[in-house]
């Protein structure tokens, strides 16, 4: 099951940034580099996940508890975390509940912002600079990392580079202007709220009793107090 979604990824991904190139008015020579650079940048980031299992420190601890007991944290009120990266996490684990499943819906994500910065680039300074952009994007190594941390980042970063891309179409398009704000206003859920004074020192507690430990259980057992 995951081996053929896997493949499937990677034909979706080959693929769709061909037609992505060719919308884009490259040539087919440029449309096959830049599905090759997506591709490439794709299958480092599954590699860097499968060497280094994703890291669910400090704050990503508490991701993962938010994540698992999505809806009756955000239902009951509880404001220590933006629901953003939570909802992304409960939607992974109700389609399978292990590390390997986030971090390949990460690279994907992740795939999609450099698919972005190439179409957003094209729009400034042409297809040569496209390419460009997009390669270093797809290899960037502190953009790979990120993929292998259970953070909001990837998340945040696609959302940021959608709306900015958006805005770029806004005079072509009616109704961008509005998809780009709800674009910048998902980007906005991934910050963490600030936390009251009743809050603070419970999570301090729980980020001194994990100080010095690697990660949580590769099983996500446990995740820090709600409250």
């Amino acid at each position: 099951g995951e081996w053929l979604c896997r493949l499937l990824l990677v034909g979706l991904t080959g693929i769709g940034g061909f037609l992505l190139g060719r919308r884009m008015r490259l040539t087919d020579r440029q449309s096959v580099l830049l599905a090759g650079a997506l591709l490439a940048g794709l299958l480092l980031r599954w590699a860097a996940v499968a060497l280094h299992p994703l890291l669910f420190l400090y704050d990503g601890a508490e991701y993962v508890h938010f994540g698992r007991h999505f809806l009756e944290q955000f239902a009951g009120g509880s404001t220590r975390r933006a629901p953003g990266y939570p909802a992304f996490l409960a939607t992974v684990f109700a389609l399978k509940d292990s590390p390997g499943a986030v971090g390949l819906a990460q690279a994907v994500l992740d795939i999609g912002t450099a698919a972005l910065v190439g179409v957003l680039t094209c729009r400034v300074a042409g297809p040569h600079a496209a390419l460009a952009a997009t390669w270093c994007t797809a290899l960037c190594p502190n953009l790979i990392a990120a993929t292998t941390a259970g953070l909001s980042e990837t998340l945040s970063a696609l959302c940021l580079t959608a709306a900015v891309t958006l805005w770029m179409r806004a005079p072509a398009r009616r109704f961008t202007t509005w998809e780009a704000g709800l674009t910048a206003g998902a980007a906005s859920l991934r910050p963490q709220w600030k936390r009251t004074p009743r809050e603070q020192p419970v999570s301090s507690g729980a980020a001194r009793r994990d100080r010095g430990h690697h990660r949580v259980s590769p099983h996500f057992q446990h995740g820090p107090p709600a409250d």
